[in-house]
């Protein structure tokens, strides 16, 4: 059952062998040599297995995962960790990167991105240099 809320969803064809779990954490896909099956979590906390041979996994409007960080690190009212261009949250040394960052476009290649400007972040932090070296000349 396609929601208004959910950009796209209302396109993806209603198939008789297609089933939308909306409000659910995937936890566990099962099989040994493929997928037999998932595990998810329902918005009520509860667990549940599908049978099922296949499984996409579409987010749109998901939290961050950022409940582990326990009010250690700023996070904006959405629960994104609030960072600099660097990637680098107001605590000395904590860097984010991917879901956990604020962004309009939600993509592998835009966490990937974001991973890799950490990563020059960290080594400025790690190496107590004055500035994120380019790794170019």
């Amino acid at each position: 059952m396609p929601r208004a809320d959910l950009q796209g969803v209302d396109e993806l064809p209603e198939l008789p062998n297609t089933e939308m779990h909306f409000r659910t954490r995937p936890l566990e896909i099962v099989g040994e040599k493929s997928v037999e099956g998932l595990r998810i979590r329902t918005a009520e906390g509860t667990e549940e297995m599908l049978s099922v041979d296949g499984v996409f996994v579409f987010l749109s409007g998901s939290k961050p995962g950022t409940d582990f960080l326990d009010g250690q690190v700023p996070l904006d009212e959405e629960g994104f960790m609030i960072l600099d261009e660097f990637m680098q949250s107001s605590v000395p040394g904590v860097f984010g990167a991917g879901e956990v960052r604020k962004t309009p476009v939600k993509q592998a290649v835009v966490a990937a991105a974001d991973g890799a400007i950490a990563a020059m972040a960290v080594d400025k932090y790690i190496n107590k240099r004055s500035k994120v070296v380019p790794q170019y000349k």
